[in-house]
């Protein structure tokens, strides 16, 4: 999804051809869908029996759930406006979002996933994607 979203935002820097439209709505599309996937198995994931490690799971969903209003917002901007045109501080958020999905991707490569490292690798990512994270960080004690 990382790599589909990185073409996004390097192809919209171009002059907007038939050719360009059409990758960036393939893209897109795909972003979009894999983000619903993601948030569909995020619905599934149960917290409760995960003792101490509960409250940084709960931290990773709400993160996630963010990257899919995020993405959700932009496509529901496109559809509106018929046009792929991305501001800077939307630009700067996608790549945002492309830093927390491959630093999620690297991690999970690991035997053991240490969520506390991955917490710690998205946190400036979703400080950018999500203006109340830093709320809810000091919310939680972190």
């Amino acid at each position: 999804m990382a790599n589909r979203l990185e073409e996004f935002v390097h192809l919209t820097i171009e002059q907007g051809n038939s050719e360009v439209k059409r990758e960036l709505y393939n893209n897109w599309r795909i972003v979009n869908g894999e983000s619903k996937s993601i948030h569909s198995y995020l619905y599934a994931i149960s917290t409760i029996h995960m003792g101490k490690a509960a409250s940084d799971w709960d931290l990773l969903q709400y993160s996630l759930f963010r990257v899919d209003e995020f993405i959700s917002g932009m496509t529901n901007k496109f559809l509106e406006n018929h046009s792929y045109t991305i501001s800077n501080d939307e630009r700067d958020k996608m790549e945002a979002v492309i830093t927390v999905f491959r630093t999620i991707n690297k991690e999970k490569s690991n035997e053991l996933v240490d969520i506390k490292t991955i917490l710690e690798s998205i946190k400036e990512p979703m400080l950018i994607i999500d203006n109340n994270y830093s709320n809810i960080l000091e919310r939680i004690g972190k």
